[in-house]
């Protein structure tokens, strides 16, 4: 497996659970709990159609060659023939990489040089550590933008990191936050992007980081999702005020890197990850900064994947500040990893993969309707 940080990500400008049983520990965990008013990219790593050009590391080449050589490579190559565009840009003293998925009218248009029908967009954010690579593979949301008329965009993290405000390891000094308001506008710019209807949306890292983003860019989001992160400590407790902004969580109960019932964050043999509250709390963070209804309507999902060993209970926390609503899905035996999408790694390590859902699926339904 390819480790994120062995490709040059950034570079620097300047050199240098049974029936009743399962009832019951639905309804507490999910039901009453969250009542309770206390209660991710390595983005395409192996890209085909010469997306690997651009993290490319020239460095044993002398400079005049490696300038050379990208140019030729970037001769070869159409970008709107790509299903991932890359794209680099300078963003606080560093280029920074991401990649972009146009649905099919929007690239046409933007191909014609005809100014681009406004569009949504969506952020995907990967996990961190190993965890970083290949989100659109993972997640399929391309194919729900081809479908659902959206735009894109996979976002790179400094060596597979998000700076997403628990001021942990060495990545509080980058300023993740100022890189994405530079992608928006670059979307805004280049392909006529609705402002009005941006979304961000991530696992674990990425999760925490979708959350952070609605706290430190107030208005930029019209919603953002959540998986496999509740809420940082540092973050719930800094109580600070919320612009209203729609919410949902995705969360496996049984995570083995990030609690469900709150606690350290576990990764391998890595310490320090910071903590977090449980998942009701996180809930009710968000209800709260919203003045949403303090009780929610909340179901059992069919279980159309016995095999997978999960069950799926939803409820939501709707009549929020400007139609905002706080939604979250409680995947019993779930574990941190993406419902319906691709898991490359051992349940032993990040827990079950659920099938009865389709995360992408139920994020794009709760994001079109904010």
């Amino acid at each position: 497996m390819d480790k994120l940080h062995s490709f040059k990500s950034v570079k620097q400008v300047k050199r240098g659970l049974s029936g009743r049983d399962l009832d019951r520990a639905l309804d507490r965990d999910l039901g009453r709990a969250l009542a309770s008013p206390l209660a991710c990219l390595g983005m395409a790593l192996s890209l085909a159609c010469g997306f690997s050009f651009c993290l490319k590391d020239h460095s044993a080449l002398p400079a005049a060659d490696a300038k050379t050589q990208k140019s030729k490579d970037a001769a070869k190559v159409d970008p709107y023939s790509l299903d991932l565009m890359p794209v680099s840009i300078a963003a606080d003293g560093m280029m920074r990489d991401f990649a972009v998925h146009l649905p099919p009218n929007l690239k046409q248009q933007a191909q014609a040089g005809i100014q681009p029908q406004s569009v949504p967009l969506v952020l995907v954010f990967h996990d961190g550590f190993k965890l970083a690579q290949n989100m659109d593979e993972v997640t399929g949301f391309n194919a729900i933008a081809d479908r659902e008329n959206f735009a894109v965009v996979y976002p790179m993290g400094i060596n597979g990191h998000w700076n997403d405000g628990r001021n942990i390891d060495g990545y509080a000094k980058f300023d993740d936050v100022s890189f994405v308001k530079h992608i928006i506008e670059y979307m805004q710019r280049r392909y006529h992007i609705d402002s009005g209807h941006v979304y961000a949306c991530g696992i674990g890292n990425g999760g925490f980081f979708s959350q952070y983003l609605a706290l430190m860019l107030p208005g930029h989001f019209s919603a953002i999702a959540s998986v496999a992160a509740t809420l940082p400590e540092n973050i719930y407790h800094s109580r600070q005020s919320i612009k209203p902004v729609s919410v949902v969580y995705i969360l496996g109960m049984n995570d083995p890197l990030v609690p469900f019932r709150g606690g350290p964050i576990h990764f391998e043999s890595y310490r320090d990850r910071g903590m977090v509250v449980p998942a009701p709390e996180a809930v009710q963070f968000w209800v709260k900064g919203n003045r949403g209804q303090s009780t929610p309507n909340s179901q059992d999902l069919p279980d159309t994947d016995p095999s997978d060993g999960c069950r799926v209970k939803a409820a939501v926390f709707g009549s929020g500040l400007k139609g905002s609503e706080v939604m979250v899905y409680g995947i019993e035996g779930g574990g941190h990893t993406w419902p319906g999408g691709i898991n490359r790694y051992s349940p032993k390590t990040v827990g079950a993969t659920c099938r009865d859902i389709s995360a992408s699926e139920a994020i794009w339904d709760f994001f079109k309707r904010h």
